[in-house]
C-alpha cells in the first residue's frame, strides 16, 4: 500500500484540540475547569459543545478564541498552531481570524446597524473603498438588509442578535463561535434563530463551534455534539447517536426524557446485540452496549416516545407489561403520562388522540431495539 497516499486520503481535521487544559485558582488550590480534553471538527462542520453550567464548554471555547490562556495541550486551526503550551505558542485573539457571538450582544447603543458592523472592520484597517459593500453583503445574508441606519436601541432582541452575527462574519473569519447565542430570547424567536444560524452556517461552509446548555438547540442544528461535564467530554457523536446511543447514564439523563430502571443482566448478549435484564418489575429485552456480561449491574434506557400503548394486550409476549395511568399532562403534539408498573413509574409520551384517564388500566410495549442497557460504574 502506499503509505503517503493513504495518508493524503484521510481528511485532516480544520480545528484540532488536543489535551487542552485550563485551571482557575480556588479557595488553596486550582479548579481544572477543562481537564484534558480533545476533539477535531471537519471543514464547514458545525460542532457543538453541550452541558449543564460550570461544565466548561465556555471556557473552552474562549480558550480557542484566544481569551482565556491554557496550562496544557494545543490549539491548531487550518494547520495553523494557535496555542502549544509545550513550545510556549500563544497566538493573540486579533490574530486568529475567528468571529465570535456571544451570549450579552455587545451592540454598541449610541451607533446605528451599519456602524456597529463596520466597526469590525474598521479596526481591521480594511480599505475604507470596501467596507461599506462588505458590511451590505452580511446584512443582506443575516436579514437586515434596509435597516442600516437603524438606531441600535430600536432595534428587537432577534435583530440585535443578527447584529452580532452580522459583525462575526463580515470580517470572514476562519472559524465561528457561539457562546450560548440564543438564550436571552423567547422560545419562539429561539427556535427561528437557531433555523437562521444553522441555514447561515451551511450557505457559507464555515466551521463553527457552538457552546449551549439547551438540549434541543444541540439536537436541532449540529453535525456533532460533544456532552460535557466536569471539564471531560463524556460522549461524542451525532445528534442521532448522543440521544440514541447515550453510552452512560449522565448523558442518557441530561440529553431527553429517559426512564433510567437499575437492573442485572440475566444474559450475556445474544448474537442481535440484545440481551435480558431483571428490573424490579419483570425481565426486559434491550441492546447491550459494552461489555456486559451475565450478573453484572445495569441501568436499562428507555425513551418515553419508545413506549407503545394500548387498551388491550399486545399479541407479543416478550417487553410487555399492565400498567396503572398514574397521571395525564396533554401538551397538544402529545400527551406525558406517568404510569405505574407494580411500583415502578414510568414516563410515556403517547398520541393525544389516544383517550387515557388516571386509574384506567392499559399495557405497555417497547421494542428491545429501541431500549439500551449499560453498565453501571
Amino acid at each position: 500500500m502506499n503509505t503517503l497516499a493513504s495518508e493524503a486520503a484521510v481528511p485532516q481535521p480544520y480545528l484540532q484540540v488536543e489535551s487542552l487544559i485550563k485551571r482557575f485558582s480556588g479557595e488553596g488550590h486550582d479548579l481544572a475547569a477543562v481537564n484534558g480534553i480533545s476533539f477535531a471538527v471537519p471543514k464547514g462542520r458545525l460542532f457543538t459543545l453541550l452541558g449543564p453550567s460550570g461544565c466548561g464548554k465556555s471556557t473552552t471555547l474562549r480558550c480557542i478564541a484566544g481569551l482565556e490562556k491554557p496550562e496544557g495541550g494545543f490549539i491548531a486551526v487550518s494547520g495553523q498552531m494557535q496555542v502549544n503550551t509545550a513550545e510556549k505558542v500563544f497566538v493573540p485573539p486579533h490574530k486568529r481570524g475567528i468571529g465570535m457571538v456571544f451570549q450579552s450582544y455587545a451592540i454598541w447603543p449610541h451607533m446605528t446597524v451599519y456602524e456597529n458592523v463596520a466597526y469590525a472592520l474598521e479596526v481591521k484597517r480594511v480599505p475604507r473603498g470596501q467596507v461599506r459593500e462588505r458590511v451590505m453583503e452580511a446584512l443582506d445574508l443575516v436579514g437586515l438588509g434596509g435597516l442600516e441606519d437603524r438606531p441600535a436601541p430600536k432595534l428587537s432582541g432577534g435583530q440585535q442578535q443578527r447584529v452580532a452575527l452580522a459583525r462575526a462574519i463580515v470580517g470572514r473569519p476562519n472559524l465561528l463561535l457561539f457562546d450560548e447565542p440564543l438564550s436571552n430570547l423567547d422560545a419562539k424567536l429561539r427556535e427561528r434563530m437557531r433555523h437562521e444560524i444553522r441555514e447561515l452556517q451551511q450557505r457559507l461552509e464555515i466551521t463553527t463551534v457552538y457552546v449551549t446548555h439547551d438540549q434541543t438547540e444541540a439536537l436541532a442544528i449540529s453535525d456533532t455534539i460533544a456532552v460535557m461535564e466536569g471539564g471531560t467530554i463524556l460522549s461524542m457523536g451525532s445528534p442521532r447517536e448522543i440521544y440514541g446511543e447515550p453510552g452512560n447514564r449522565f448523558v442518557a439523563d441530561f440529553v431527553g426524557l429517559t426512564n433510567i430502571l437499575r437492573g442485572q443482566a440475566v444474559s450475556n448478549s445474544l448474537p442481535d446485540g440484545t440481551g435480558r435484564v431483571d428490573v424490579s418489575f419483570g425481565k426486559v429485552r434491550c441492546r447491550f452496549f459494552g461489555e456486559i456480561w451475565e450478573g453484572d449491574e445495569v441501568d436499562v434506557l428507555i425513551r418515553p416516545e419508545n413506549i407503545s400503548v394500548s387498551h388491550s394486550a399486545p399479541d407479543v409476549v416478550e417487553n410487555v407489561w399492565q400498567a396503572t395511568v398514574d397521571q395525564v399532562t396533554f401538551l397538544g403534539e402529545c400527551q406525558d403520562c406517568n404510569v405505574k408498573v407494580q411500583d415502578q413509574i414510568l414516563r410515556i409520551r403517547v398520541n393525544p388522540a389516544l383517550e387515557l384517564r388516571v386509574g384506567q388500566k392499559v399495557y405497555l410495549e417497547t421494542n428491545p431495539h429501541r431500549c439500551s442497557s449499560i453498565r453501571t460504574h
